[in-house]
């Protein structure tokens, strides 16, 4: 089993008392999820975070070993998949680690007989000096990121949006096609808190899980072309017609094709 020593950074920020050494619990603020640097990171990422907490504060507030394997099973991810999550908790400025006990590659060395492994997608290929493994998972179930997940993004993010019922073949292919193009959860998680704080896509378009799979409409939210074009602080109803108006114009728009 693969270990690796984690530490939480400014972990001040959690400790409940700085006098004590030995505690069962640890600081969490109710509003830690609205923190701008958390509010980007992945589902998974957000959960290894409290889970590596919890880990911690049992050493108050020490590095602590951290076991890849139990990680794997909690997450129900691949490991390589875990090591991911980790460098995105780094570089988010949650935690740090040395990169050097990670596992170094997806292929290794097996004394197994050539053969095909059809249920775990896996070749198995023989040289003159050695036998090997290859792992032929497509990429995007192998970095834990899936049409299966995107949708599930979408479905726990979208609110007030519409909810999509059914993830269907072609629904999953368009899916699989953007995701090769855009693999960074980000970017999806940004698309959706866009679509969200519109007033004309809350209001007006209602966009579901088939605008999200549009890369133009994508592209169009990113530049901010349904962002909220500056709310007057005018009760005079000439300020509200215009701001439906506006609204009814993107809304032409959107039914053209044009955005």
């Amino acid at each position: 089993m693969k270990s690796i020593t984690i530490t939480v950074l400014n972990w001040e920020k959690y400790n409940p008392r700085s006098d004590r050494t030995n505690f069962s619990w640890f600081r969490f603020e109710n509003r830690f999820f609205h923190d701008q640097t958390v509010f980007k990171l992945s589902a998974n990422s957000k959960l290894l975070a409290v889970f590596l907490f919890c880990e911690v504060s049992t050493s108050a507030g020490k590095p602590a070993e951290v076991n890849l394997d139990y990680v794997s099973a909690l997450l129900n991810v691949r490991k390589t998949q875990v090591v991911k999550l980790l460098k995105e908790l780094r570089d988010a400025g949650i935690v740090d680690f040395d990169e050097a006990f990670l596992p170094s590659s997806r292929r290794h060395s097996a004394v197994i007989p050539p053969q095909n492994d059809v249920l775990h997608n896996k070749t198995y290929k023989q040289d003159s000096t050695r036998q090997t493994v290859q792992d032929n998972t497509p990429p995007e179930t192998a970095a834990g990121f899936s049409p299966k997940v995107l949708f599930e993004l979408w479905n726990s993010n979208c609110d007030p949006l519409p909810k999509a019922e059914r993830l269907s073949d072609p629904r999953k292919a368009k899916a699989r096609a953007q995701i090769d193009k855009y693999p960074d959860e980000k970017h999806w998680l940004e698309v959706i808190a866009k679509f969200k704080a519109s007033d004309f896509c809350r209001e007006q378009w209602r966009p579901g899980f088939d605008d999200l799979l549009s890369e133009p409409k994508r592209l169009k939210a990113l530049e901010g072309s349904y962002d909220n074009k500056g709310k007057s602080v005018s009760l005079f109803p000439t300020h509200v017609d215009r701001r439906a108006a506006n609204n009814a114009a993107l809304m032409q728009k959107v039914m053209a094709g044009e955005l």
